[in-house]
């Protein structure tokens, strides 16, 4: 070690280590330290310091600084002033060390401290070093083949790639692949530059030099490192750009110019905005966009597959079946981002996915995980954010939070309504949108010429948070919820996770009266659209017992509707539903509002018809007309028609029901009035389903086969799954089975239980309906008990509607079967609710079986000779032809066994008549077989 006193030297510069006033400066790695403790400087400032310890404490002058700090670039004192600025307050962190540059005004700088020269001469260490090659992963690259081998072409013709995306997103670990990938491709060596722990925008050049083993002493390293790579082919992976961004787009630029064969990946959550450059995006994980019950399924999802590695590979982790819906909810959650998915999964063995899926809506970013050994910023999903946020403007960070007040995607006008105001108004808005998405902060989406942006989960997480310690929540809450109700009241498309949002807000603060109440009434529409009507019941039930509705008499009429409606797809049976029913028919005529009068009208009738009780649902079905005929409602008048013949018809009067349906539809093709909107269902589809019923009992069978096919169509052209379902449940499928054409039936059901999958009271109505086909397939003792379990099911549930067939067809089975003490029961308990609730139906069927029984028992033929006459007399009376064929042909049977087949021929024969021959039933082919034997 030697001292240096007044005398100059020329052997300083050869000097690696020198120590100057408690401090020490390394010239190779271009650093100053206290003790161990590095202190930042930028590398201009540390020319200039450099510059001052080699005059040892001599003058040295403005113009030898901008000489050799900035070259031929034309800088003004106050650059160079402010450089010695920041060189002062690095040093003066140090006890003296504000005092130990002196300035001479208008001359120049000198150091006044003695310095300490250290051994090693730089030319010992100056050999050329080994270039910092990618590092090698330690894990797999799931789901980026694709964009490895896209972003791998992209380098290979372009001199410049930015890989750009959102924090966490997996640029680095893609740009890695690539860049191992290529290896081959550049001889002279492939090089990875970590710009996170470089702080200043100056040490970008020097980072690249000491990453490439360039030593760099003085001068221009851009420039130096132009000159050494210009014939060399080499690819540099510029990482983690965004925070340096424009000292990153100068050298990348600089570098493209003037070293051709050179190519640069660079990584960054912005794009660098330089000529040449070429943008690779990269996008999330693939999702499930559902909750797949299998594991296999589930697997052909990148995310998933990530996910269950990370998981086994943290501990004892098994992804089966039972683990997979809860996964794609994870993964779905955190929108396929690879960061938060691995700190997911470290948790996955500990928590269980079940409980990590549920809980973490409720989690904070923290809670997720963390990286030990990563840089600061990729620690933790906070940690990354905050780097993305504190690089904003204080403008673009207002905008940033205000946002996350949206669940869903967003229009420009959507942001613009919830987060403009005097500081940013809605031109510069617009213009600062743009810049987050540059930023990777929101995403795009186009949906022709409609662009609309989206927030990631996790990064709305960190948003939002932000938003609360702004103290801005409730009053940018409170524009998303009027913005929702605007929306929904206009009929403009909106996110359903935003409505959502905007109602749980509402009602948990005070806001619960003047937005949540109006708010509820106006998305109803909505979650009927969605098939979400458990969610419409609990939305609107949550605003009944929320507020105070003692003086909003209509708000609670209204409400009282749509609760009605709702509970009748989930619950159609029980007093609570006539109580309610009830409360809105007395409001509503209070207010003489008749679109609520007959809406509670309606709902009287519908729970009379579920549970059975007909003759009561036919008395509100009249009242409902004559409110029309009362107050000259067309609309009304056809919708009241429509439902009397519903009811006609399964009161047994066939001739009534198909004049009304007729009349019904001949109207609805005259009509102008938006008859669908008024009782939300296809009033066609529903006119038309009940037609096809009425047509098979009249014997029209090809006419009603197509009618079915009409009514589900009409439903399906309509997108109205209700009505769709209905059609399936009531006329399609067993009009198909009854007619014979069981593979036609099976299409049918299989659409049943689609729907009964996605809203499961549709379910209740499959087992009876597949017991049915499996009876008529052959397989009666398996039908017969599933059959049964359905009949059960629908009794449960109090549903009693129209389902009188479904046991007819029950008895029948158990007849074949030789059951016939279970199935006279059933027969009897049939017609005790015929004779109770009007449900005539099925009486000559019911009369027929009852002959059956005491036929097949051995007991008097005489009375089984007059209960199938009785039974011909009703069907007759009923106009249900099917039936009158049914019960002819077993009477003609018992006539003939008995000898009496001239009489048997000339009772069966007219009745055969009635059926074309392309109406061929089971039934018919029966008829006409057994005719066939009469001489």
């Amino acid at each position: 070690m030697m001292t240096l006193t007044g005398e100059r030297s020329a052997d300083v510069p050869e000097y690696v280590v020198l120590r100057f006033g408690g401090l020490r400066l390394d010239r190779l790695k271009r650093q100053i330290f206290e003790g161990e403790a590095p202190i930042p400087l930028g590398p201009r400032a540390f020319e200039i310091l450099l510059a001052l310890i080699e005059a040892r404490g001599d003058l040295v002058s403005r113009e030898d600084l901008f000489a050799r700090v900035w070259g031929r670039v034309h800088v003004d004192d106050g650059t160079l002033r402010a450089h010695v600025s920041k060189l002062r307050n690095a040093l003066g962190r140090t006890q003296g060390g504000a005092s130990l540059i002196r300035t001479e005004s208008g001359r120049g700088y000198r150091l006044a401290a003695p310095i300490t020269l250290e051994a090693h001469p730089s030319a010992a260490v100056q050999e050329p070093r080994t270039p910092e090659g990618v590092p090698q992963p330690l894990s797999s690259l799931i789901g980026r083949e694709a964009a490895i081998n896209h972003l791998a072409a992209l380098v290979q013709q372009n001199r410049l790639v930015t890989v750009a995306g959102a924090g966490g997103i997996g640029k680095t670990r893609l740009a890695q692949a690539v860049s191992i990938r290529l290896e081959r491709d550049f001889p002279d060596g492939v090089v990875f530059v970590d710009l996170a722990s470089v702080a200043e925008p100056e040490w970008v050049p020097t980072a690249v030099a000491t990453a490439l083993g360039k030593v760099v002493l003085s001068g221009n390293p851009t420039e130096m490192l132009v000159a050494a790579l210009k014939d060399r082919r080499v690819l540099i992976l510029l990482d983690n750009c965004e925070h340096l961004v424009d000292a990153a787009a100068l050298f990348c630029e600089t570098v493209a110019r003037g070293a051709p064969r050179v190519r640069i990946i660079a990584t960054s959550r912005e794009m660098l905005r330089v000529e040449g450059e070429w943008i690779y995006r990269v996008d999330p994980l693939d999702v499930p966009h559902v909750d797949l019950a299998s594991a296999q399924q589930a697997l052909s999802y990148s995310a998933v597959q990530l996910f269950a590695e990370r998981a086994a590979a943290a501990g004892g982790f098994a992804f089966g079946d039972r683990e997979a819906p809860y996964v794609c909810a994870l993964c779905r959650a955190l929108d396929g981002l690879p960061l938060a998915i691995e700190m997911a999964a470290v948790q996955a063995d500990a928590l269980g996915v079940r409980s990590l899926a549920e809980q973490l809506g409720r989690l904070q970013l923290e809670d997720l995980g963390s990286r030990r050994t990563a840089i600061a910023r990729h620690q933790t999903l906070t940690a990354t954010l905050q780097w993305s946020h504190d690089l904003l403007s204080p403008s673009d960070r207002a905008l940033f939070r205000r946002l996350s007040v949206f669940a869903g995607a967003f229009t420009a006008e959507d942001a613009v309504a919830v987060a403009a105001d005097e500081s940013s108004p809605p031109a510069a808005l617009i213009r600062k949108l743009a810049a987050l998405a540059v930023k990777s902060l929101l995403s795009i989406e186009s949906d022709g010429d409609t662009r609309r942006f989206r927030m990631l989960v996790t990064t709305r997480h960190f948003a939002l948070e932000r938003l609360r310690q702004e103290g801005e929540e409730a009053t940018i809450r409170q524009r998303h919820a009027l913005l929702m109700l605007e929306r929904l009241r206009r009929k403009a498309p909106v996110q359903i996770d935003d409505v959502r949002a905007a109602l749980d807000w509402a009602f948990a603060h005070e806001q619960a009266y003047a937005i949540g109440l109006p708010l509820t009434l106006a998305s109803v529409p909505l979650w009927w659209s969605w098939q979400l009507v458990e969610e419409c019941r609990a939305r609107v039930n949550q605003a009944l017992e929320s507020t105070d509705l003692a003086g909003d008499p209509r708000t609670e009429m209204q409400l009282l509707v749509e609760l009605f409606a709702s509970l009748l797809q989930i619950d159609s049976h029980g007093p609570h539903m006539i109580a309610i029913a009830e409360r809105a028919r007395t409001v509503a005529e209070t207010l003489n509002d008749l679109p609520h009068q007959l809406r509670a009208r309606w709902s009287l009738m519908v729970n009379a018809w579920n549970s059975g009780r007909f003759k009561v649902s036919a008395a509100h079905a009249e009242a409902f007309k004559q409110l029309g005929v009362r107050n000259g409602d067309a609309a009304a008048i056809l919708i009241g028609d429509r439902l009397i013949a519903n009811i006609r018809h399964v009161m047994g009067d066939q001739i009534e029901a198909a004049r009304l349906l007729q009349s019904v539809l001949e109207r609805l093709d005259r009509s102008e009035t938006p008859i669908d909107a008024r009782l939300v269902y296809n009033q066609r589809s529903l006119a038309l389903s009940t037609l096809a019923q009425v047509q098979f009992l009249r014997g029209e069978i090809e006419e009603a086969i197509d009618t079915a096919h009409d009514a589900v169509r009409e439903a399906e052209s309509r997108a109205d799954p209700v009505s769709e379902f209905y059609a399936l449940q009531q006329a399609a499928c067993p009009t198909a089975i009854f007619a014979g054409r069981l593979d036609l039936a099976e299409k049918y059901l299989t659409r049943l239980e689609t729907h009964g999958q996605r809203h499961r009271p549709y379910a209740n109505w499959v087992p009876s309906l597949r017991g049915m086909i499996l009876i008529r397939q052959g397989e009666v003792e398996t039908g017969a008990k599933e059959l049964a379990a359905g009949i059960a099911r629908l009794d449960d549930r109090g549903i009693s509607a129209n389902h009188n067939r479904f046991k007819a067809e029950l008895a029948t089975a158990l007849i074949e079967m030789g059951r016939l003490e279970p199935a006279s029961c059933l027969l009897e308990e049939l017609e005790r609710q015929s004779e109770d609730n009007g449900e005539a139906l099925c009486d000559p069927e019911i009369l027929r079986l009852r002959a059956e029984i005491v036929h097949l028992s051995g007991g008097n033929q005489a009375q089984a000779e007059a209960l199938l006459k009785q039974a011909l007399r009703v069907a007759l009376r009923q106009g249900a032809a099917i039936w009158e064929l049914r019960s002819a042909t077993s009477l003609a049977a018992l006539c003939a066994a008995s000898g009496l087949k001239l009489q048997a021929r000339n009772l069966l024969g007219p009745i055969c008549a009635k059926f074309r021959e392309s109406n061929e039933t089971p039934e018919v082919r029966a008829a006409r077989q057994l005719f066939s034997t009469l001489p």
